[in-house]
């Protein structure tokens, strides 16, 4: 791990001239909130490519260069503050440091610290990660020999039950089944599709949040 952050800082580095500076703050381990510029780049981490429209999110998985006047550019990584945001084109960006469970047969690789992305809020948080996949081209060497998918795995979270991934499998049971254990009403699950995609939690955790307006409002009239 330390030998990917070290290549990844170096390939930071030396892309920084495709990038810009956008306010943005970190939220340090003892909660506090420091204020300052974010450096975002406009290069793919995987591919290089310059993209010419929006920016590259993929760096944020693993690190931020943060500055201010008093600590001049940094990087920093998941484990040396509780996360960062930034406003880019008039988007706000959240992301915070999470200890994610990996599949390894190294032991000490099961679980890593991780910056994932805050795509809802509310009584539960919806994130999300980056997840690369690699294919090798036959007959060909170097990055120009690679093929790369982006996925993302997601992910519920709040104070009570921590940190889940949104799968199916037998510990989990279905997607429906998370959301029961993570407090969302089983009037509201009753009316959604047993099949609930991961991809669609975050219009449903959105409904939710309209329908416990709707149903509050309802009690109070009928008092």
């Amino acid at each position: 791990m330390k030998t990917f952050l070290t290549t990844l800082t170096l390939f930071m580095l030396s892309v920084t001239v495709f990038a810009k500076w956008v306010d943005g703050y970190i939220t340090l381990n003892d909660g506090s909130r420091l204020n300052g510029r974010i450096n975002v780049p406009y290069v793919n981490m995987e591919s290089r490519a310059i993209l010419v429209k929006g920016m590259d999110l993929s760096h944020f998985y693993y690190s931020v260069r943060f500055a201010t006047k008093e600590t001049g550019k940094q990087f920093y990584y998941p484990e040396d503050i509780k996360g960062f945001g930034f406003n880019n084109n008039g988007a706000m960006f959240h992301f915070v440091s999470e200890n994610v469970h990996y599949k390894s047969i190294v032991r000490a690789e099961r679980e890593r610290s991780q910056f994932l992305q805050v795509l809802y809020k509310g009584d539960l948080i919806l994130l999300s990660r980056l997840v690369p996949f690699y294919h090798e081209i036959h007959g060909m060497e170097g990055w120009c020999g690679v093929n790369h998918i982006n996925s993302y795995d997601y992910y519920l979270s709040n104070a009570e039950k921590g940190l889940t991934r949104l799968e199916v499998n037998k510990s989990n049971g279905s997607i429906k089944d998370i959301l029961a254990l993570y407090g969302v009403h089983d009037t509201f699950l009753q009316s959604q599709p047993d099949n609930i995609n991961r991809f669609d939690v975050f219009s449903l955790l959105i409904e939710y949040e309209q329908w416990k307006k709707n149903t509050d409002e309802s009690v109070i009239l009928e008092i």
